[in-house]
């Protein structure tokens, strides 16, 4: 879509800035496999830190002032775990189930129980399905990967 170009051009500005001295600094004192890291990923890591610290709001509990420290610390640790991985925007898929449409639950606490698709949620990926549970029609909201088409 027209909005994750402008979100990626935006990631990409922020990531281009210079980092302050003072980030890289707590990032080394702070996180041990910081210094173990490539410098490659060094840089990936900085770079996701940046784009987390300008797109996400910290708010201190029971009046806490949150540091640079605290901030870059909680980042840089949240960041981690995108090292490696393709973080930018891509297009959701379409779901391939209509209302209507009779379905068979293939996981969870409801798996082998059959029923009919009453409303689709494409953004969170979730359908409401009406099953039959002690003879009564329940609806239950699964996952589209938690579904087959019958």
């Amino acid at each position: 879509m027209v909005f994750d170009i402008f979100k990626s051009r935006r990631r990409a500005r922020l990531r281009a800035q210079p980092v302050p001295r003072a980030w890289r600094t707590i990032l080394e004192r702070n996180l041990p496999v910081f210094s173990r890291l490539s410098a490659a990923d060094q840089a990936e890591l900085i770079g996701h830190t940046q784009v987390f610290l300008a797109e996400k709001h910290f708010e201190g509990a029971g009046g806490l002032e949150l540091t640079d420290e605290i901030r870059v610390t909680i980042a840089g640790q949240a960041c981690l775990l995108l090292l490696h991985r393709e973080t930018e925007v891509r297009p959701r898929s379409r779901a391939q189930f209509s209302i209507g449409e009779s379905v068979k639950v293939i996981s969870g606490p409801l798996s082998d129980f059959s029923g009919e698709i009453s409303e689709i949620n494409e953004d969170a990926g979730r359908l409401k399905v009406l099953v039959s549970i002690f003879g009564r029609e329940t609806p239950v909201e699964v996952g589209f990967d938690q579904v087959k088409k019958i």
